[in-house]
């Protein structure tokens, strides 16, 4: 769930603003004052990390919204010119269910339950600049990010004490200088040359930014980061290959010469050996220690001449004869320091950028954040699909995007065959049933039909029908009123989106009677208590007003701090935010000017109307 979301030079919005997010967040104002603004944003994240193009670090127009070019995106004060920079920053829940194994994704590997569950909440920001193509367009590119991923701490709290949280910070930062070092070796290679440009650190992490290379102490900071979108996926390390080789020839030699110890059973020390072993020790390294272990066990030479032989030679030396097995482990690790000295003085070194996978409480947390903010998230517009006989195939089979106005509703609704979890009108708990029941129950609580079914119109996508008593039977929509088909992509997107989806509505009202937007608010409600979370643009006093009235209804006062209601408004060139507070009697006690003032306004003006008209016909002769 999206906890906070901040802003700073995006559009109409300066900044920084940091808005709270709950499960129902609405926004309301006036036409242009900027309530698109911050779902535009949302929209834009999601889109990025959705997309393949994972080179591009936001995709400005995409399949959910198109915002032009980099300078429409920037905010442009009056007068002004535009921000060199924006930023757009996120909180995030931690996983719903930690319990359950999560897939391995973009950003990590190796998934594991444990390590999800330490999660327990995500911060993101990031600063995009531009910068100018041949062609003269100007690309978003990323400036700098941070990453903070809050923790468990891995000791148990003692008895009634609370869990202690750490903080754990990732940074990426564009760099205006390379180091020579790495340069002289991206240099020819336009893609790492983009890698090495971004400098990436863990401060004072204690397990390492990275998964492997600790033993050269790489722990603390990247040479670079290869970017998906604008998340690293990899850290790159200048890493010298032949001290790397070194490191685990005296890795496999660590494990030969001193073995574990006797009581653990011989197959255990096989598997360390060869989990340690990358690839065999050098063949002349191999000869060499041979001749010292042939001359000191008396033992005929190797047949098969490999580590793995060597260390079961030495294993049973050792249980025999342990005295001339310490002997020998010293005349072999001297023999290897020669070779060494050696190797390195005949061998050049051998410089290399090597993509390595981070630390994986970095990889999770990132992971986290794409799974949150590109497959969570489902967006319907404001402008819906007008009703149709027939209603096309979606160009994927999605089984529950309905698509940005509706117009995919029907081919959802016939192909959705799994049972999901909402909250029926007037309910509190979750129940299971089936995507269509589900819809035919709020349906007729909407008193807007009392059934609908699908059918298949092979190539030509679908048909729905819907049965009401005012219809008298069957009818497609365009036979039973526009306010059908306004209110089904409603439903059916949101009722077919599984637990924890973040679903954002644009103007879900338009061309609906004013008792259908209060039911609205009705739904919405239960969709959060279904948890999945709304975010809602709108202008509809109805809605407004009817969770002000089920917020003075609710005895256990927990629905007032599950909304949160923003009140936008544009009195220059930015927009302002205003958090509009509702207490437990559903009043509002800070009241704004221009918020829902136009039907008590009116109500006064007829009044004072009708009581002038008055006057004036009792003042006639």
């Amino acid at each position: 769930m999206i906890e906070t979301w901040t802003l700073a030079n995006f559009k109409s919005v300066r900044g920084p603003e940091t808005l709270e997010f709950a499960p129902l967040t609405l926004f309301a104002g006036a036409n242009s004052s900027g309530k698109s603004t911050v779902l535009q944003s949302i929209l834009l994240v999601s889109q990025t990390l959705a997309s393949r193009m994972s080179a591009r670090h936001l995709v400005l127009n995409g399949e959910l919204a198109r915002l032009g070019h980099w300078s429409d995106l920037v905010h442009s004060p009056a007068g002004k010119e535009a921000a060199g920079t924006l930023t757009v920053g996120v909180r995030l829940s931690g996983p719903r269910d930690p319990g359950v194994p999560r897939r391995p994704g973009v950003y990590t590997r190796r998934v594991s339950p444990d390590r999800v569950r330490q999660i327990r909440g995500v911060t993101l920001s990031a600063t995009f600049g531009s910068l100018a193509l041949d062609t003269g367009a100007e690309q978003p590119i990323l400036v700098e990010l941070d990453v903070f991923v809050d923790t468990l701490r891995q000791r148990e709290p003692a008895a009634g004490e609370e869990p202690v949280l750490e903080t754990h910070r990732l940074s990426v930062r564009r760099r205006a200088d390379i180091p020579t070092s790495v340069l002289r070796v991206a240099t020819g290679s336009p893609a790492m040359m983009e890698m090495v440009s971004y400098q990436m650190a863990a401060p004072g992490f204690p397990g390492g930014l990275t998964r492997a290379f600790r033993s050269r102490g790489a722990t603390e900071r990247s040479d670079g980061a290869e970017l998906s979108h604008f998340l690293p996926r990899w850290a790159i390390l200048l890493v010298d290959m032949r001290e790397e080789r070194l490191l685990a020839v005296e890795e496999t030699l660590r494990l030969m010469l001193f073995p574990p110890r006797p009581s653990l059973e011989r197959h255990r020390f096989r598997t360390r050996i060869e989990a340690a072993r990358r690839s065999d020790l050098p063949e002349d390294l191999l000869q060499d220690l041979n001749e010292v272990l042939t001359s000191q066990s008396e033992q005929p030479p190797l047949r098969t001449l490999d580590s793995l032989a060597m260390a079961g030679r030495l294993q049973g030396l050792s249980e025999t004869n342990p005295e001339r097995a310490t002997v020998l482990v010293e005349q072999m690790a001297e023999r290897y320091q020669h070779w060494r000295e050696h190797h390195v003085a005949t061998t050049p070194e051998e410089p290399t950028l090597v993509p390595t996978e981070l630390a994986p409480i970095f990889g999770d947390a990132l992971e986290h954040v794409r799974q949150e903010l590109a497959e969570a998230v489902a967006y319907l517009g404001p402008l819906r699909d007008d009703p149709k006989p027939v209603y096309a195939l979606p160009p994927s089979p999605d089984p529950s995007a309905v698509g940005l106005k509706g117009e995919y509703t029907a081919a959802v609704l016939d192909s959705h065959r799994g049972l999901v979890r909402f909250v029926p009108p007037n309910g509190t708990v979750p129940e299971q049933a089936s995507l269509l029941e589900a819809v035919q129950t709020w349906l007729r609580h909407f008193r807007l039909a009392d059934s609908v079914k699908t059918e298949s119109a092979g190539k030509l996508g679908h048909t729905i029908v819907v049965e009401s008593r005012a219809a008298r039977g069957e009818r497609d929509l365009t036979s039973v009123g526009v306010g059908v088909s306004q209110v089904l992509p409603i439903l059916v997107m949101s009722l077919a989106s599984e637990e924890g989806a973040i679903l954002i509505f644009e103007q879900p009202e338009i061309h609906l009677h004013p008792m259908v937007q209060s039911l609205l608010a009705d739904f919405f409600i239960a969709l959060t208590r279904s948890g999945r979370q709304c975010i809602v643009e709108t202008h509809s006093e109805y809605i407004v007003n009817r969770l002000r009235l089920r917020i003075a209804e609710d005895a256990t006062n927990e629905l007032a701090d599950n909304v949160s209601l923003y009140f936008v408004e544009r009195p220059e060139a930015e927009s302002k935010f205003r958090r509009i507070r509702i207490n437990e009697f559903g009043a509002i006690t800070d009241w704004p000017q221009d918020f829902f003032d136009e039907g008590p306004s009116e109500a006064d003006r007829i009044m004072q109307a009708s009581l002038r008209r008055r006057r004036e016909r009792t003042l006639k002769p």
